[in-house]
């Protein structure tokens, strides 16, 4: 759900009309991965129960809450839809909402994330990308491996363990992998080497002062806009 009101926000133009940046690790990892795809539904105009993902396992079930409840930001609310003119009324129109859900976010970086690694569902988060999408991973990350089973949200392959791969798109290039397993000693320690990771893969836009971490519960994700250059 915190990915389909993020989704949501985007689309409304609540924070302006510049493209974002959107880094989470940990669970915040799974929040980007549902706001693409709410971003993706819009944008491929389907309805929300139109594909499998929730009942394949795209974000499980956690703590028998389930991230398939329906997609606020695939349709205008009733008070998007009465009045109001200016914003509203253009956020309301179909075409209008789906090229932004195409172009609003820039680049994505998805860090340590207990998410499968199903291509397809990769390929619609890559679609609504305009710039990179970046998985970064610890190949030796145990405790997201263990935590991930006794979740029970299933025995899969996970991104934040492994590269993942997503089918060619036009336009757009592949996803991208970072092992980070050299700097990043357990999963509880991503929020202390943001920077360095960020760094690492070359988006170093991203304001890092608020993130925090309570173990591996907690993930972060951060929204930033792109600052105008300098003449």
């Amino acid at each position: 759900e915190a990915g389909e009101l993020l989704a949501d926000a985007l689309l409304s133009g609540a924070h302006g009309n510049r493209p974002v940046v959107l880094v989470g690790y940990s669970v915040g990892g799974r929040v980007v991965a549902s706001c693409l795809r709410s971003l993706a539904r819009v944008a491929e105009s389907r309805d929300d129960r139109d594909d499998d993902d929730g009942a394949a396992g795209d974000e499980p079930e956690i703590g028998g809450v389930s991230s398939g409840n329906k997609d606020a930001s695939s349709s205008p609310s009733k008070q998007q839809r009465g009045g109001g003119g200016g914003l509203r009324d253009f956020m309301t129109n179909t075409k209008a909402r789906k090229a932004r859900a195409k172009t609003i976010v820039r680049d994505a970086v998805i860090i340590g994330a207990p998410l499968d690694c199903n291509t397809r569902r990769w390929t619609r988060r890559r679609s609504v990308v305009q710039g990179r999408l970046i998985n970064v991973y610890n190949s030796k990350d145990w405790v997201l491996a263990l935590l991930y089973r006794y979740k029970s949200w299933s025995v899969v392959k996970l991104a934040g363990l492994k590269p993942v791969q997503c089918n060619p798109i036009d336009g757009l290039p592949s996803i991208e992998n970072y092992n980070v397993s050299d700097i990043v000693t357990g999963h509880d320690k991503y929020h202390a080497r943001i920077r360095e990771i960020l760094d690492r893969v070359g988006v170093g836009d991203v304001n890092c002062e608020h993130t925090h971490s309570h173990y591996f519960s907690t993930g972060v994700v951060e929204i930033l806009k792109e600052e105008p250059k300098q003449a």
